[in-house]
């Protein structure tokens, strides 16, 4: 993986194809392969070498999570591949919680007037995400219990009300009420139950709740810019071991953008810096609001949201809650994405709101941008601001 690391990816592909050739049932070649060619964006090579890896080792948790994430990917929501996709919590490196229950892991069996704890994982996005399932767990099931991320807590609290929702936090406090349940289950694995067999075309509607008196109180702020869309904004997205890098754009690329006239620019990004607030008035002439009293409430960046005429964003959390809430929002997406964005078309199966713009290749975020500016042009002509139309 060496020449990979220096960036000669061509070279390393090279000698690792050739690593394979002569030796078929080298498992490291042909993970390694895989790996890179999903980074430069071959997915069928890279597909055909996770393959060949599974068929050499196939109780290999990154394989079967690999594959099955590339297949989803591709949009086959099958059963096999959601199955495949549980390998995840024993991959090296899965963001799990702390969270513990005695109860047997639940595969679908009828809940009728059982009962089940669902605990979240992952980060915020992939935690908002998985909630699309709770609304038909909580209506089938006798008694549900949600324990998430507590950011989420009031949230949840308040868009899944037949449900008992505790913060993660609350979770070692409740251990032998926990324990008792029939069932449980992680978030993520709910994803077979509710959306095997669903085409990529179908799209699900909103399931969480706003504040609605918080919303109203962000809706008159909003008012209060004057006339034009208010519009949210997220820029930069991920850590350093989610490809924060190629998720992520600087200011100037926004450039098409921020020079759209009548525009109310409102910052979602969770870790603004000033000097990019200077910038963007410096190079635009525009200004881009940002109140972190909703950036450190996640119920207070809810409320935000739906306030909003549209949210644009890179691929991050914010992107979940406005789709989770029915808020329309466009996400520009790097080349080779996570799973949940898809391999192409505009639109992603678990939001109806979102529309997606996609970088052609690696690197290239002025088509994605300059096509959503022009998206944005004429939105602005055909939709009266909610917070205050001219």
């Amino acid at each position: 993986m060496c020449s990979s690391d220096l960036g000669r990816t061509a070279e390393a592909v090279a000698l690792l194809e050739q690593a394979v050739a002569e030796h078929p049932d080298f498992f490291d070649a042909w993970f390694n392969l895989a790996v890179i060619q999903h980074s430069l964006g071959r997915l069928d090579a890279a597909i055909a070498a996770y393959t060949e890896a599974r068929r050499i080792m196939p109780a290999s948790p990154e394989v079967r999570r690999n594959l099955a994430s590339l297949r989803l990917f591709h949009g086959e929501l099958t059963d096999p591949n959601w199955r495949d996709f549980a390998w995840r919590r024993l991959c090296e490196g899965f963001e799990s919680t702390p969270f513990r229950c005695a109860a047997p892991l639940w595969k679908g069996e009828p809940l009728g007037a059982g009962s089940i704890v669902i605990h979240g994982e992952q980060g915020l996005g992939d935690e908002i995400m998985y909630a699309s399932c709770y609304p038909r767990v909580e209506s089938e099931a006798q008694r549900t219990l949600i324990a998430c991320n507590d950011r989420l807590l009031a949230l949840f609290r308040r868009s899944f009300a037949r449900a008992e929702v505790i913060g993660l936090s609350e979770a070692p406090a409740r251990q032998q009420t926990i324990d008792a349940f029939d069932y449980q289950v992680p978030a993520g694995d709910l994803m077979r139950h509710v959306w095997s067999g669903v085409q990529p075309g179908d799209a699900g509607g909103a399931y969480l709740v706003a504040d609605p008196q918080a919303v109203a109180r962000w809706r008159a702020r909003l008012a209060a810019l004057g006339p034009g869309l208010k519009v949210g904004l997220s820029w930069r997205g991920g850590t350093d071991r989610s490809n924060r890098e190629v998720r992520s754009l600087e200011i100037r690329d926004l450039a098409p953008l921020l020079g759209e006239q009548g525009i109310h620019w409102v910052s979602l990004q969770y870790d603004t810096r000033p000097e990019e607030i200077d910038a963007i008035r410096a190079q635009q002439g525009c200004s881009l609001h940002h109140w972190q009293e909703a950036i450190d409430d996640y119920d207070e960046t809810a409320a935000l949201v739906s306030s909003l005429d549209l949210v644009i964003s890179v691929a991050t959390s914010v992107v979940h809650l406005a789709g989770a809430l029915g808020q329309t929002v466009w996400v520009l997406v790097n080349a080779v994405p996570r799973w949940c964005y898809m391999h192409s078309g505009v639109r992603l199966p678990w939001y109806a709101s979102a529309q997606v713009f996609r970088q052609p290749k690696l690197g290239d975020w002025e088509t994605p941008v300059a096509e959503c500016a022009l998206t944005l042009r004429n939105y602005a002509l055909d939709v009266p601001s909610r917070s205050g139309a001219e």
